[in-house]
């Protein structure tokens, strides 16, 4: 969610605050009706009313198109052919990254997600090896593996295959487990 939708959100949220509170006093007699309609009758007629009522009105449009708009499934191109597009999802390629890792055994658990940039698909890896690994080859095998097989098997171009080690974990201590 963008910052300016969380911001109308948060602005929104206080209004009903309030006025669900004026609600409450006016219900147990903290909040005389005849000062609130007082007030309100001070309002009649004013410019600032009106665009103060604009703005909270364009508010509530943009809080239900977040609430009512569809997830978009992220793809990337594969091929624009005479006869069609072909497209694959993000998450196809992320089961397919993550069904690579599994085959390493060095890597005790992994988190990955795909973005996609300008010069292809970008690869975000996290994982949790045993202590006992040596990492930097590990990482550049894997690098190379994910770039080459995600290339082959869908077609898309990989910029980067970014992996952070999140975790050292003893051999003895996954056993136990």
């Amino acid at each position: 969610m963008k910052l300016l939708d969380k911001f109308f959100m948060l602005l929104f949220t206080v209004i009903l605050i309030l006025l669900s509170s004026v609600m409450i006093g006016l219900a147990v007699d903290l909040v005389s009706f005849q000062h609130l309609f007082e007030f309100i009758r001070g309002l009649e007629g004013r410019v600032e009313v009106g665009v103060i009522g604009l703005i909270f009105f364009l508010m509530s449009v943009r809080i239900l198109q977040l609430l009512f708009r569809r997830k978009k499934s992220k793809s990337a191109v594969v091929d624009n052919a005479k006869t069609g597009t072909i497209m694959i999802s993000l998450e196809a390629i992320n089961s397919l990254v993550r069904k690579l890792v599994e085959q390493e055994d060095k890597v005790v658990e992994s988190n990955s997600k795909i973005k996609i940039k300008d010069k292809g698909v970008h690869i975000y890896l996290k994982l949790v090896v045993y202590t006992e690994t040596n990492i930097p080859n590990l990482t550049q095998k894997l690098q190379e593996i994910i770039k080459e097989q995600v290339t082959q098997s869908t077609g898309v171009k990989v910029g980067q295959v970014e992996i952070l080690i999140r975790e050292l974990q003893s051999e003895e201590a996954t056993r136990l487990d």
